[in-house]
């Protein structure tokens, strides 16, 4: 799914930009809080968002990101995802976007 045929030098550009985040994140090189301060600067920064199935799937990541919650106090309170479901979704995510598997190295 690397590249829509509609769209493909875009889709590309796209991908690659997300690709570093997302495998360091799924590899256990960067926390959860790390993963969603960066996450939301390349999604706020990118200026290739091209429509396609790919952006679905970013545009996925950005929901699951939206509803993590790194505190447990609150997360009991209020709801959200803790680190090890984004986890879960961020890899199944970069699984359907490179065709890949980034690998699990744990900490």
């Amino acid at each position: 799914m690397w590249a829509h045929k509609a769209y493909p030098k875009a889709v590309a550009v796209m991908l690659a930009n997300y690709e570093p985040i997302l495998r360091r994140f799924v590899r256990h090189e960067i926390a959860g809080q790390e993963f969603e301060t960066e996450f939301l600067k390349t999604w706020r920064g990118h200026k290739h968002q091209a429509p396609s199935p790919q952006l679905d799937i970013i545009n996925e990541i950005f929901y699951d990101v939206d509803e993590y919650v790194d505190d447990p106090e609150l997360r009991e309170r209020a709801g959200g995802l803790d680190t090890a479901t984004l986890r879960t979704r961020v890899q199944d995510a970069y699984r359907a976007l490179y065709n890949s598997d980034p690998g699990t190295r744990e900490e």
